[in-house]
């Protein structure tokens, strides 16, 4: 009788053993899935992440993981969606593109990549309390790619190069030039960078642009949006529009 058992314990333990990620890819799932979200859908609880395990392996939509892509799994979000994420820890966010099916673990709600879990310093806990945000769909984004930020960037042409503003002032007498302030996402020594961040951020915003920016001898390109007379009404502006899907930070364009 026991021998006649065996062969079905085994086969139990081996069931058991599996990931209900390895389910998902075949077929089975056990959550109901949002056929839609709407952008604001927010929803709190604890964030894992995970990768050289999978990397390289496909997930539950049938793309192959990249773990230094900015994706992550989610159980009941549509594939596509757009969120962001916050470590309630230290503040710091990242934006994903869903593209797997989990966590399978109580109380967790998002699996991230490698890569948006060090941009919210959990590598080493391995977990962290987070606040996810649905920002939209990319559904129309280029997903061959695995990474839902950028279609292929081109080097840029002459026309793109001349529209770059050069700061002129720089040294010159500060008190007769009228001080603008603008929201800045960030400065690149490689202009590609900085082509690459402003062409992500324009899915978001209108009137992302470039400057050029030389400081002590070097050549930095900022990724800017507007330009205000007051650093009061940039701070009003990047906390009602811009704190809500990415960081940033007011600088001076003098």
């Amino acid at each position: 009788m026991i021998r006649k058992l065996l062969p079905f314990a085994i086969l139990l333990v081996f069931l058991s053993s599996c990931s209900l990620r390895h389910v998902v890819q075949t077929g089975y799932y056990p959550y109901p899935v949002m056929q839609s979200v709407q952008p604001g859908y927010t929803q709190e609880g604890i964030a894992s992440w995970y990768g050289p395990n999978f990397h390289g392996k496909r997930t539950a939509d049938g793309e192959i993981y990249n773990m230094y892509a900015h994706t992550a799994a989610h159980k009941t979000l549509p594939f596509n969606t757009i969120v962001r994420v916050i470590n309630l820890n230290n503040g710091r966010s990242t934006i994903v593109r869903i593209n797997d099916r989990g966590p399978f673990v109580k109380n967790r709600i998002i699996d991230l990549s490698y890569a948006a879990a060090r941009d919210l310093g959990m590598i080493g806990t391995g977990t962290a309390p987070v606040k996810i945000v649905v920002l939209g769909n990319a559904k129309s984004y280029n997903t061959q790619s695995n990474n839902y930020t950028t279609n292929a960037v081109q080097e840029p042409s002459m026309n793109e190069l001349e529209h770059i503003d050069i700061n002129t002032n720089i040294g010159a007498d500060t008190q007769t030039i009228s001080v603008q302030f603008a929201i800045q996402f960030g400065a690149f020594r490689n202009l590609y960078n900085a082509i690459r961040l402003r062409d992500r951020l324009s899915r978001f915003f209108k009137g992302v642009y470039i400057e050029k920016k030389i400081v002590r001898g070097n050549i930095f390109y900022r990724v800017l949006l507007g330009s205000f007379n007051s650093k009061y009404r940039a701070l009003e502006y990047a906390s009602k529009y811009v704190d809500p899907v990415t960081s940033s930070f007011i600088i001076s364009k003098k």
